[in-house]
């Protein structure tokens, strides 16, 4: 029984997280099947995905239409559009980062706080670092230990946590789960858009700290101590996020726009056009937000911001795919401010996903692992109206109609995770939400599927009680019972 996902779309307040999802215009539409295309392909850098003429025919629109997806294609780092005789739309960058940069690119445009990355941190990482001393290989082992030297080699104070970096990324790719490694990426670059590299201290106070945690992390992955490597990851993580808060309180971490510059972790490199769409939105927020109002027309944001049409009009498309703003028509047109919305950010992340070698297990791994996480801090949200539509959801299910299940319990998945209030786990378990949607079927017998919901609504008992131990506990249990619920295995 397949069904479409509707989705999570974090608002740039922490109050709700779920909103309408806003229509898609045809130029982002094609966009995502040029994506998705790619996908299918095998993500191959370097190869030729046809010339202009050869894309108008094949999706059936406008030179100005295609040029418009294809702007939006090029800003993600997926491709690019070459002129000349043996010229055409090419691939040119990895999955992982040029999706890892779609992720952090919302997020960072929602403005997500310093507590909602490290909470993130906290469970994707530690998470990561017990499933790599699980799993990973001899080859692996070398490998880790390799980048690990690498930083004692660094003479330079940022390069030598780019190196620390590094390392962080290679534990998740040595998980072998894509979901992993590629949410530790945009963990990664959304935390290092918040340093101002320029004005850092000449000694990072927590460096060598950090250091020596590595040190012990990769030592214990490597005799396959999942509970030292974990036990040390949560202590190392509060050293970061102590190093972070103190470069924020002596004014050495700011906002994205003020980082047009080198920044700490840079496999994407920000572009004048992503630094205005930065300034922008930091004007939206100083506002409050207000949603309906206008910011002015092309000329006023010409002046205001400094930059060329063509710079304005590059950032106005970000934003736009990002549903942050839109544009009106007419006299009395402009840029005017709507609310975020992640649809272009899922369903790319759902592409990619499709087609690297993602097993029914590390699925069902890293999707258990964040629901179990996320129902202690819907427990202890204090948003009691959401609470009770979320228990009274779960008591109705039972009576629904066979073909209703599935869509019920993904959407009971998506008031658990907005009752988080943490936009970064939301929007990966959105991801993941419609990876699933486009791959599974329920196969479970009626008596299954009703021992299935009743533990859903022990779930919803006791976060509505706000017994977070109890919440995350029951989630464990549904999670478990849930992992027969799954029975087609992912195509590639």
């Amino acid at each position: 029984m397949k069904t479409v996902s509707k989705t999570i779309a974090p608002s740039p307040k922490k109050a709700k997280t779920t909103i309408a999802a806003v229509p898609a215009k045809l130029s982002q539409r094609i966009a995502q099947e040029i994506i998705s295309d790619i996908s299918r392909r095998d993500w191959p850098v370097g190869q030729l995905l046809g010339t202009e003429s050869e894309l108008m025919a094949k999706y059936k629109v406008s030179r100005a239409t295609l040029a418009e997806a294809v702007r939006q294609v090029e800003r993600h780092g997926v491709a690019v559009m070459k002129r000349g005789p043996r010229g055409g739309l090419t691939i040119t960058a990895p999955a992982a980062t040029a999706l890892s940069h779609t992720i952090s690119t919302y997020l960072e445009l929602s403005d997500v706080s310093i507590d909602e990355q490290f909470e993130a941190w906290r469970i994707i990482e530690v998470h990561a670092c017990g499933v790599a001393a699980r799993h990973i290989s001899p080859e692996g082992v070398a490998a880790l230990r390799d980048r690990l030297a690498r930083i004692d080699e660094a003479e330079d104070p940022l390069e030598y946590l780019r190196r620390c970096l590094a390392v962080r990324i290679a534990i998740a790719d040595s998980t072998g789960n894509p979901a992993l490694a590629l949410f530790l990426r945009v963990l990664v670059r959304i935390l290092g858009w918040h340093v101002r590299i320029q004005t850092l201290p000449v000694n990072f106070g927590d460096a060598q700290q950090i250091r020596q945690d590595l040190g012990k992390i990769v030592e214990a992955i490597a005799v396959g101590d999942c509970a030292v490597a974990q036990g040390v990851a949560r202590m190392d993580l509060t050293t970061r996020r102590a190093g972070v808060q103190r470069l924020i309180d002596e004014g050495h971490a700011i906002a994205p726009t003020e980082a047009a510059g080198e920044q700490l972790w840079d496999e994407n490199p920000a572009k004048l056009a992503e630094v205005t769409a930065q300034r922008i939105r930091d004007d939206i927020a100083r506002l409050g937000w207000p949603l309906g109002r206008k910011l002015g027309d092309e000329t006023e944001l010409l002046q205001r911001y400094g930059v060329s049409r063509w710079v304005l009009r590059q950032a106005i498309r970000t934003l736009e795919v990002h549903a942050i703003i839109r544009s009106k028509r007419g006299q009395r047109g402009g840029l005017i401010v709507g609310k975020p919305d992640p649809e272009h950010t899922i369903a790319s992340a759902a592409a990619y996903l499709h087609h690297v070698r993602f097993t029914r297990s590390d699925l069902v791994d890293v999707w258990s692992h964040l629901l179990e996480n996320v129902a202690p801090m819907a427990a202890l949200s204090s948003d009691r109206e959401s609470k009770e539509a979320l228990l009274a959801q779960a008591a109705a299910a039972p009576s629904l109609k066979v073909g209703e299940i599935e869509e019920a319990r993904r959407d009971f998945n998506r008031k658990l995770t907005g009752l988080s209030t943490n936009r970064v786990v939301a929007l990966f378990v959105a991801i993941l939400t419609r990876f699933m949607a486009d791959d599974y079927i329920d196969s479970l017998a009626p008596s299954e599927t009703l021992s299935l919901l009743r533990q859903q609504f022990k779930v919803a008992q006791a976060v509505v009680a706000g017994d977070a131990g109890g919440a995350r506990r029951a989630m464990a249990d549904y999670q478990e019972m849930g992992r027969r619920f799954y029975a087609m295995p992912l195509e590639a």
